[in-house]
């Protein structure tokens, strides 16, 4: 039975759409509505505004960040599992690209946006934090490694090239993903061991 699509999920999905297209200043409600197949009096009923639209997204990306945390089993081999984890950030950013799109062009221009959009990789950062601790209490890590150091420089390696991958493609500066992890992440991992 195919599942009835809410009002709701067209607005943000119409949005998220729009958003990767063109940016938040040029994604107007107008749009959004228009997109969605509902009148703008309809999505004002659902949202008071764009940046609640942008809050509502964050949720849901929130959430899913939580879903892919709660299905990962670490193999107790920490190559492994941040190849793994690469792996799995390359698809979130690449599913959820609108919101990593303005956040690099638009939370200059709206520093609220930066607000909500970096609530993303710190929750990443707080899961690795968790992770890599326990790692290193298990010996997977070696005890002179700076747990909250390591897990920054990783968001930044990972959501760099994710970043690189989506915006900068045929360049020069993009890497396979297969290249990547198994170069840069794997270099990265032996490091900490």
């Amino acid at each position: 039975m195919v599942q009835k699509i809410t009002t709701d999920e067209k607005i943000l999905n119409a949005f998220s759409k729009l958003l990767e297209e063109n940016g938040y200043t040029e994604t107007t409600t107008k749009k959004i509505a228009q997109a969605a197949g509902v009148n703008e009096s309809t999505l004002f009923r659902h949202f008071k505004d764009k940046e609640q639209l942008v809050k509502e997204l964050v949720q849901k990306y929130m959430s899913d960040i939580d879903t892919v945390n709660a299905g990962f089993i670490p193999s107790g081999d920490i190559v492994t599992d941040l190849m793994r984890v690469a792996d799995l950030y390359n698809h979130f950013v690449e599913a959820h690209k609108a919101l990593f799109l303005i956040g690099m062009r638009d939370s200059f221009q709206f520093p609220k946006l930066k607000e909500m959009i970096i609530q993303l990789p710190m929750k990443l950062k707080k899961i690795l934090v968790s992770r890599m601790t326990e790692m290193k209490h298990s010996g997977e890590i070696n005890g002179l490694v700076n747990i909250e150091i390591t897990a920054t420089n990783y968001i930044t390696l990972i959501l760099g090239h994710a970043l690189i991958q989506n915006i900068y493609t045929d360049t020069g500066l993009d890497i396979s993903q297969v290249d990547f992890v198994q170069k840069n992440v794997r270099d990265f991992a032996e490091h900490l061991k």
